[in-house]
């Protein structure tokens, strides 16, 4: 993980007055009104005329039926989603009841990186096949929406879009300035650049990350402002937003929030409500892991792209559920990083020249704790708080798990 920027001692901060409830900030706002009738310019003809009725009805009705759906969905879209709902894969597997906001960080969690046979091998685990030509979703024993595979989106331009991106990362990991620490990291063994906003390790407040020197600095600014790249997260945010609408609205607002606090912090891209963004860089191979600092009921978006075989390869391991799902380029799945044990397969690097990159999109737990208790970490908030406010506070930290269920439902 990249070094957060420096912060300077907070100022003496005024007792806590409230606490933001999570319900409140994933409400969803109202889909908007019915437009009104577009009038006839001067000089209409009468048939002209007839056309402008007739499209204002259609707009109309169109407009009455997306308020009647309670959704700011589009119907077309909204089709796509009530048939992958339909057609969910059920998972035999019940998140635990816990008050943590965060994922569990377990001590012999880290094993071997895999091939796609040697996982299979193992008593349990079961292959999903998904050529990515259409969404899927993956339900808990709660019909809680866990795993959304995401579509490559069937246009030519996108496939093209997708192999200049791969171009795109590998560059980026020929060019980037290596030090030792950047080897060996938890989710694996390659290298990967971090930029968004960060709170945790024990910074004070939320801060942007910064990179490990300025030639990868450049390299970063490269590749955020790279107009395939903000393409992506636009398609991340849109296949997030239509899936999780609730927790969506969720991240939403507490981005909005931090940076309306503090301007100087930097979104990842101004069409993504994550507020961090790792890209990892070429043969990236994760072995088993969980992302424990980010929000236990949240979800972490990974765009996959490459020169790689993925009937064969760069398979999505999820060890709680049993599956090793298909992972093809140009495609996006949602997981629960901080809950479900994660992995990928091996690529092949010797026989072929197989090569794939990620992009993974996240938020820390610790955003939405700062948000939740007024702009403090924990700590500020235990030690300014009245001893009212600190019961409301474990009461709903004891209730976490029914409002994330609530957040998390998609009915």
């Amino acid at each position: 993980m990249h070094p957060p920027s420096p912060c300077d001692s907070l100022p003496s901060r005024a007792p806590p007055r409230q606490i933001v409830p999570l319900a409140e900030l994933a409400t969803l706002p109202p889909p908007p009104p019915p437009p009104s009738p577009v009038k006839p310019e001067p000089g209409m003809s009468k048939e002209e005329k007839k056309k402008l009725v007739s499209r204002n009805k259609r707009r109309i009705a169109r407009a009455n039926a997306q308020t009647a759906s309670g959704t700011n969905i589009k119907r077309h879209a909204q089709k796509h989603i009530d048939k992958a709902r339909e057609t969910a894969i059920p998972a035999e597997y019940v998140a635990p009841p816990r008050e943590a906001w965060t994922g569990s960080k377990l001590d012999n969690e880290r094993g071997a990186e895999m091939s796609l046979d040697e996982v299979l091998a193992i008593d349990g685990m079961h292959l999903l096949e998904w050529d990515g030509s259409s969404s899927k979703i993956i339900r808990d024993s709660n019909d809680i929406p866990l795993v959304l595979l995401g579509p490559r989106i069937k246009a030519q331009n996108w496939s093209d879009m997708v192999d200049r991106i791969s171009s795109l990362l590998e560059k980026a990991r020929e060019d980037v300035h290596v030090n030792p620490e950047m080897l060996h990291q938890r989710h694996g063994n390659y290298i990967s650049l971090n930029a968004g906003i960060s709170l945790g390790g024990g910074q004070k407040r939320p801060s942007n990350l910064l990179p490990t020197s300025e030639h990868n600095g450049s390299i970063l600014e490269e590749l955020q402002s790279n107009p395939d790249v903000v393409k992506v997260a636009g398609y991340c945010d849109y296949l997030f937003r239509s899936y999780f609408p609730k927790l969506h609205q969720l991240y939403k607002k507490v981005l909005e929030i931090i940076i309306a606090e503090d301007p100087s912090l930097k979104r990842t891209f101004p069409n993504s409500q994550f507020a961090s963004i790792r890209y990892n860089l070429k043969n990236a191979i994760d072995v088993p892991h969980r992302s424990f600092s980010n929000l236990s009921f949240g979800r972490c978006g990974i765009f996959a792209c490459g020169n790689y075989n993925y009937k064969k390869s760069g398979h999505v391991v999820l060890w709680d559920l049993g599956l090793v799902i298909e992972f093809p380029p140009g495609t996006v799945v949602f997981i629960p990083d901080a809950l479900l044990l994660y992995s990928t397969t091996k690529i092949s690097t010797t026989t072929t020249s197989e090569t794939r990159s990620l992009i993974m999109l996240y938020s820390d737990a610790a955003l939405f704790r700062w948000v939740h208790n007024g702009g403090m970490t924990d700590r500020q908030f235990r030690e300014n708080a009245s001893e009212e406010l600190k019961k409301e506070w474990d009461e709903c930290r004891k209730n976490l798990i029914l409002t994330a269920m609530d957040i998390l439902r998609d009915f």
